[in-house]
């Protein structure tokens, strides 16, 4: 069974938030001193109380929320999840733009009659890399992966593709960590 990635998202944005409200509240309080950072007890903020603070973003369906680009040239977030990439906007979470990423029929049928379940058998995107005006993107894609490059400011128009292996895990309960290097090959490390 595959385990969905919203809690990792939920827990990423959670402690994004206090590093926000925790920089407020010290920008507001000069008279903070290092002694108080070292308290072995510290305010505790519900989420309630950080919520008209917070911006939220969900799409129908779709879950695995798993693999974050900053582009802030662009005012833009780039997330990868199961079987879509999103552009955000980081003003306020709210969508610029969505596009879906599935496995054709024939790859999810190999992938299933390997034993996979149909939850395994989906696109969970594992890698995404912006270098100047392209995005490297890369998913399991029903256990063989495969690599896209897009234009950044219109994620849906595919610019190459190419084989993902050894660039991304076949498996999606697995995760990876790429770079770009200065000659803008996306590696994983060693």
């Amino acid at each position: 069974m595959v385990t969905s990635g919203w809690r990792a998202w939920a827990l990423f944005l959670y402690g994004l938030v206090l590093v926000l409200c925790s920089s407020v509240c010290l920008s507001q309080q000069p008279h903070v001193t290092p002694a108080d950072c070292s308290r072995k007890e510290h305010p505790v903020v519900s989420y309630q109380a950080l919520r008209p603070w917070v911006s939220e973003f969900s799409h129908p369906g779709v879950k695995d929320f798993s693999q974050l680009a900053l582009d802030l040239s662009r005012n833009q977030l780039v997330v990868g999840a199961r079987n879509f990439i999103f552009r955000l906007s980081l003003s306020n979470a709210s969508l610029i733009q969505a596009t879906e990423w599935s496995p054709d029929e024939d790859t999810k049928r190999s992938c299933q009659s390997k034993g996979k379940s149909e939850e395994e058998c989906q696109n969970y995107i594992r890698v995404l890399l912006i270098s100047g005006t392209t995005l490297f993107t890369c998913g399991t894609n029903a256990f063989t992966p495969v690599c896209i490059t897009r234009q950044v400011g219109n994620i849906s128009q595919v610019l190459d593709t190419v084989n993902g292996v050894a660039r991304c895990p076949y498996d999606p309960r697995h995760n990876s960590t790429a770079m770009v290097t200065e000659r803008a090959s996306c590696t994983p490390p060693p």
